[in-house]
């Protein structure tokens, strides 16, 4: 069960890890910076891998102290009769749901401010090909070889 814990316990730490790059995600976001963004995704993706490494560790640990299969309810229920035991293991889970509900409300943010900036983005380029394509468009004058005015060569 030790192991277990322990196995709880990285997931833990790497969890805040990928908490603390959503939001400097969300940050790079707010900043507009592409560089920045292309980071901190790059980033974000490396820290995710070890997540998903740690989690396969932490399944192997469940399985080898006799509760492979089980989620955490169900290991909780099965630890009753064990309260020095199913203590620590409630309070590792209930942080790592803190932190994965943090982690969702980061994200989903960090999703709108990239949908609400990719929108923007649109918007000005399609403005810009309007303008760019456009008989008359803003700031468009009459050529130079034709007079403006009238046809006539003289006005009566």
């Amino acid at each position: 069960m030790e192991q277990y814990q322990e196995a709880l316990r990285r997931c833990l730490a790497q969890c805040r890890v990928v908490r603390d790059c959503e939001q400097e995600k969300r940050r790079a976001l707010l900043s507009r910076d592409l560089s920045r963004i292309d980071v901190m995704l790059k980033c974000q993706q490396a820290e995710m891998m070890k997540l998903s490494s740690l989690e396969q560790k932490r399944m192997e640990a469940q399985a080898a102290a006799g509760y492979g299969g089980m989620t955490g309810e169900q290991m909780l229920a099965a630890l009753r009769a064990q309260p020095e035991k199913a203590q620590p293991v409630y309070e590792l889970l209930c942080e790592l749901r803190e932190v994965a509900a943090e982690i969702s409300l980061l994200n989903e943010s960090a999703q709108k401010l990239a949908k609400g900036s990719l929108h923007m983005l649109e918007q000005a380029a399609s403005r810009a090909a309007a303008e760019q394509s456009g008989t008359y468009r803003p700031g468009a004058r009459a050529r130079a070889d034709y007079p403006s005015g009238t046809s006539f060569a003289e006005s009566i």
